[in-house]
């Protein structure tokens, strides 16, 4: 039988995972989060230290994207679901340029990956996921 040592990114998607559920309220029988805050997005990164990159269509939309959410994990395979989230700058449009993004919705699209083939996960701040963009008044 050969002993393999689960891979720490493995150990970080789990706790993420968790810690995700928890933000949901997932744990919990009778507290509900009331902020409605349920997914913590993350990047991925290779040993090349390239950012993990998908390209999808949604509502008749092409996007890509650096920016994920965990659903569901095989721990013992090292794999996970993962959601792919559309960046949005300030102005409403689609960003793939990590220092514009403002706003982050879920997609529709969803990707399984083995994760041995990263070794850094970034999470972003939850506080991006749905927020609302700035109402910017016309100029005269």
């Amino acid at each position: 039988m050969r002993w393999e040592r689960k891979s720490c990114i493995c150990n970080s998607m789990e706790k993420l995972l968790k810690e995700q559920k928890q933000l949901a309220g997932e744990s919990y029988q009778f507290v509900c989060n009331p902020y409605g805050m349920d997914t913590i997005p993350f990047m991925l990164t290779n040993s090349h230290l390239c950012n993990f990159r998908v390209y999808g269509i949604d509502e008749n939309e092409c996007f890509s994207t650096l920016i994920f959410r965990i659903e569901d994990m095989d721990s013992d395979r090292c794999c996970a679901i993962l959601t792919l989230l559309k960046a949005y700058d300030m102005d409403g449009c689609i960003t793939d340029c990590i220092q514009d993004v403002y706003s982050i919705k879920k997609s529709d699209q969803r990707i399984t990956v083995d994760l041995s083939c990263f070794c850094i996960i970034t999470p972003l701040p939850p506080k991006f996921v749905n927020r609302p963009l700035p109402i910017i008044e016309p100029k005269y």
